[in-house]
C-alpha cells in the first residue's frame, strides 16, 4: 500500500474516531491535513509519523510496541496507548484507561495532549527520535542541535527539569516544575546571563543558578 493511500486511510480512521459529538464540543482535530512543505521538512529529517518508533522527552519516551500497542516510560511508571492512526507528520495514540489523547508532532517536534471536550496542550518538547529503517531496524535521528537537559532543586525542595535547545539563530528553554505539563521559552535579549519567556513565564539563569518566574510568583532553583 503506497504512503499517499496510507495517509488518506488514516485520516479517514481519524476522522471517524475524533469527530466531536456535537457542535459544541472543543477537541480539534490533529493536525494530520498538513501541508505539502511540512511534509517536506519531515521527510527531509529521516522521520515522518509512518516510521517512527521512539519518541523521547525529558525524563522519559513514548515507544513502539506489539502491533498497534505503544508505552511510555515515565520516571512515576510506564502508560500503555492504542495507535489510532497515523499521517506524514503525527502519530496519534489513546489510551483508554484513562482517555487521554496524545499527539505525536514530529514536524513540531512536541508532544501535545488532550482529553474529549479540550482542546489540546504542549506536554513534552521532543528531544530524539527513533525510526524504523527498510531492514526493519531502528535508527536514531532528528535530535535537537545542541540540545542539553539540567535537573534543578527549588524551593521547597521542588524539583525542575529544563532542556536547553540551540536551534539556527534561535535558544529556547523547555521547563517542567513539579511534574507540571512543559512549557517552552524563546531566548531574550538580557544584560547578564540568559533570560527566556513566553510572555507569561520567565526563566532567568545564571552559573549553576536559576530564577523562575510565574503568575503565581518567584521560584529560585539550584543544578542539581
Amino acid at each position: 500500500m503506497s504512503q499517499s493511500t496510507m495517509a488518506a486511510l488514516g485520516c479517514a480512521i481519524l476522522m471517524a474516531v475524533w469527530a466531536p459529538a456535537d457542535a459544541s464540543s472543543t477537541l480539534r482535530a490533529p493536525t494530520l491535513g498538513i501541508s505539502g512543505q511540512q511534509a517536506i521538512l519531515a521527510q527531509s529529517n529521516g522521520v515522518t509519523g509512518f516510521n517512527l518508533l521512539v519518541a523521547e522527552y525529558p525524563g522519559g519516551k513514548f515507544e513502539k510496541w506489539e502491533g498497534n500497542s505503544w508505552r511510555e516510560y515515565t520516571r512515576s511508571g510506564i502508560f500503555n496507548f492504542v495507535e489510532q492512526a497515523r499521517g506524514e507528520t503525527t502519530v496519534m495514540l489513546f489510551d483508554p484507561s484513562r482517555n487521554v489523547y496524545i499527539e505525536l508532532d514530529v514536524v513540531n517536534r512536541e508532544v501535545r495532549y488532550g482529553e474529549a471536550g479540550q482542546q489540546f496542550q504542549l506536554l513534552y518538547q521532543i528531544t530524539n527520535m527513533t525510526v524504523e529503517d527498510s531492514g526493519g531496524g531502528g535508527g536514531q535521528v532528528g535530535g535537537a542541535a545542541n540540545a542539553r537537559v539540567i535537573e534543578y532543586t527549588c524551593d521547597e525542595g521542588l524539583q525542575m527539569t529544563v532542556q536547553f535547545e540551540e536551534n539556527g539563530n534561535q535558544s529556547f528553554a523547555t521547563y517542567s516544575i513539579d511534574t507540571s505539563p512543559f512549557q517552552r521559552l524563546t531566548r531574550i535579549p538580557s544584560g547578564s546571563g540568559a533570560v527566556y519567556s513566553n510572555g507569561r513565564d520567565t526563566l532567568s539563569t545564571k552559573g549553576l543558578s536559576a530564577v523562575l518566574e510565574t503568575p503565581s510568583g518567584q521560584t529560585r532553583c539550584s543544578q542539581n
